[in-house]
């Protein structure tokens, strides 16, 4: 009896057989396998689906397939596609190996179709020979969101109404197969609205100018943000965002592949500057497991994919994936608009993918100390100077110990940032210094790490120079500290303010404080050595070279979260020049910027005031890694620090 009520309840009741999106489905009661791109898979489950217009889909190896018109097909691994939206010379995945779109007909009717489930990572199985794919995580989140909660309202939009229908098909299959004590009662169920007896109602629209109006949100889930059309998306925003920001129960979800910059930007943008209550996040290509189908072709066996997994290991994709993709796609700006989350697709990253892995996996907000002659001289320092967690801010009085301020400036008009990126100079390990390939000197088995920042656009350069000075007189100890200023911009001002601060009772050594670089750096016969650093494009483009190195063999470690997720997007565009694509570069600058003074002998001498307090063991490291093989004598080895 509770079978036959559960099965009128969701196949007869209201049920209009024309719209609704998945009529009936099943788990089949024998073991049936579909061919997926890993292999045999076990089917989970069969769907017999609405009506919907027949397409035929004929390729240039021979390969072709009649289906629905939002069928999705693989034009390369993991990147979707509807077969109604598909272009002539699109390459598509098929068991002859890639296929580019020869022909797409609409055979001019339409009927019921047939769908399955396959249990695999992907979701993908072959259909008459095409990579086809059924995805399903967003859904289920949505059905979490309605079991847990009650008289709540859940809009859902996307630019394209075959996809929020789809999305709306799935959630309803996820309900189907929950246990009957789980299941929700549906008071409406059409094929945009879902009204349940606990009070929720699901509502999925085509994202338009108007979507949402006039009703109550909750939930707001936006999937492909950044290809709604730039004729209404503002306004859609506009119209939508008062209803949610009205409520403090209220949340909208946003996702999307980068498309310009464009609104979807301009969030993304503010919410890793923290200028609204969005939280970023990011996941980029390297982060991704290789697919087993990846891992099979590079030669594990399928027993050894199977105990990597119950172990719960993964390999993720690398620069051999990527090459494959490039070559499939065509061009790498092909890649970077569906891979690479960038905004401006024609760009090229920095840095590898193993580099900015690493970047990310060390990402680190940094935290805020007080300091009380910043309190008694009333200096507005709290979220705008930062320490790194785990340095020990006493260390800073420690005469062991070697600084390095980084320092780019801005008006304090609200623009371009002001920065004071400070470092601290360590001796590298013994596994970095295993790692480094190229060295000369002592001074090459030392690094550099990202300890502290002041980052801010509201502060003036006399307030900058301000707190600057308290600093390095009060805070550290001057003759511990060395400064590269940029003098682009008001630098010699800046040190002028610095330097003439307090009168006769200014205690700043200008001589000693400000590494000298000279006037043209680019300039070989140039030998004007001035305080500061006066960057061209020649002098920026040699330090985007540098930082790669120092970065990759760890002699340059930043780790603050917003100067990391300036390196994450920082790129060379078509005409050669590298640039942020979020906007603000000016933290990551300055870590371009100390580039330059690893080979300033001021850094030299910052490096021999550190050695005498080494270890034994970082001395025959290094002498050995040099070819040397005697073990200078250590007057002071107890006094070895490692503070990080």
């Amino acid at each position: 009896m509770v079978n036959f009520v559960i099965y009128c309840h969701w196949n007869l009741w209201k049920y209009d057989l024309t719209k609704h999106e998945i009529i009936s489905s099943s788990i089949p009661k024998n073991d049936i396998y579909a061919i997926s791109d890993v292999g045999k898979a076990f089917v989970t489950a069969t769907h017999i689906k609405k009506k919907y217009r027949v397409y035929r889909l004929i390729l240039d190896n021979g390969v072709e397939l009649e289906c629905a018109d939002d069928h999705k097909v693989c034009t390369t691994f993991g990147y979707l596609e509807f077969v109604e939206n598909l272009r002539k010379g699109t390459p598509i995945i098929t068991k002859k190996g890639i296929g580019r779109v020869k022909e797409i007909k609409d055979l001019g009717y339409s009927t019921f179709m047939f769908d399955i489930t396959v249990a695999t990572e992907d979701k993908l199985f072959y259909a008459n020979d095409v990579l086809s794919a059924n995805s399903i995580i967003t859904a289920i989140f949505i059905v979490w969101y309605l079991l847990t909660n009650i008289d709540k309202n859940i809009l859902l939009v996307s630019q394209s109404g075959n996809k929020v229908k789809e999305l709306m098909s799935k959630i309803e299959v996820i309900i189907k197969g929950l246990p009957f004590c789980m299941k929700l009662g549906v008071i409406t169920n059409n094929v945009m609205t879902k009204v349940f007896d606990s009070g929720c109602k699901l509502v999925a629209e085509t994202t338009t100018d108007k979507s949402g109006a006039s009703f109550t949100i909750h939930l707001l889930y936006a999937d492909e943000f950044a290809l709604v059309h730039h004729s209404y998306i503002r306004e859609f925003y506009r119209t939508i965002f008062p209803t949610l920001s009205s409520s403090d129960i209220s949340r909208m979800i946003i996702t999307s592949t980068p498309r310009g910059m464009n609104k979807f930007y301009e969030i993304y943008d503010d919410a890793i500057k923290s200028k609204s209550r969005f939280n970023p996040i990011r996941v980029d290509w390297y982060e991704v497991p290789l697919s087993t189908k990846d891992l099979l072709n590079r030669g594990h066996t399928q027993e050894k994919i199977d105990k990597m997994y119950a172990e719960g290991k993964s390999i993720v994709r690398d620069d051999i994936w990527k090459a494959e993709q490039v070559g499939d796609l065509g061009s790498e700006e092909d890649f970077n608009q569906e891979f690479g989350n960038q905004f401006l697709a024609g760009n090229t990253l920095l840095f590898r993918s193993n580099v900015l892995r690493k970047l990310k996996r060390c990402q680190t907000k940094f935290i805020h100390h007080d300091i009380e002659i910043f309190d008694a001289v009333e200096i507005e320092y709290e979220g705008l100077l930062t320490w790194h967690p785990k340095f020990d801010i006493m260390q800073i009085q420690n005469k062991a110990c070697q600084f390095t301020f980084s320092i780019d400036l801005g008006d304090g008009g609200g623009g371009d940032y002001s920065i004071i990126n400070i470092f601290q100079i360590l001796p590298m390990s013994k596994k970095e210094i295993d790692a480094l390939n190229i060295y000369t000197e002592e001074k090459d088995f030392f690094k550099m790490v990202q300890i502290g920042i002041f980052r801010s656009n509201m502060t003036s350069i006399p307030d900058l120079a301000k707190i600057f000075y308290y600093l390095i007189v009060d805070i550290f100890i001057q003759d511990n500290c060395k400064t590269i200023l940029e003098n682009n911009h008001e630098g010699n001002y800046f040190r002028q303010m610095v330097n003439t601060m307090y009168g006769n009772d200014n205690i700043i050594e200008d001589d000693h404080l400000w590494v000298k670089f000279k006037k043209k750096m680019d300039d070989e016969k140039n030998t004007n050595w001035l305080p500061g650093l006066t960057n061209n494009e020649k002098t920026k483009d040699y330090g985007c070279k540098v930082v790669k190195d120092k970065v990759r063999y760890n002699q340059l470690i930043p780790i603050e979260y917003m100067t990391v997720e300036e390196s994450l997007s920082f790129a060379k565009n078509k005409k050669g020049k590298y640039e942020s694509q979020t906007g603000n570069d000016d933290a990551w600058m300055t870590c371009v910027n100390v580039t330059h003074y690893f080979e300033a002998i001021d850094f030299v001498g910052q490096c021999e005031e550190i050695l005498p307090f080494m270890g034994k063991e970082f001395y025959q490291e290094i002498n050995a890694k040099l070819n040397r093989f005697n073990v200078e004598s250590i007057e002071d080895e107890d006094n070895y620090i490692d503070l990080l």
